[in-house]
């Protein structure tokens, strides 16, 4: 687990900072809902590698 935050149902999510890692591009967040429901929610984020040019 990276964070974990209590948010009040109904409240509107706002996505954290993208996340920097050497090497790599951000790809984004995963089942990112706008606001919060009434049960919990895990979010995932993804890298793609960046592919160097020859």
């Amino acid at each position: 687990m990276y964070k974990a935050y209590q948010v009040e149902e109904g409240a509107i999510i706002t996505p954290e900072e993208e996340p920097t890692k050497e090497g790599y591009t951000f790809s984004g967040w995963s089942e990112l809902p706008e606001t919060m429901p009434a049960h919990d929610v895990t979010v995932t984020g993804s890298f793609t590698t960046i592919e160097l040019g020859d």
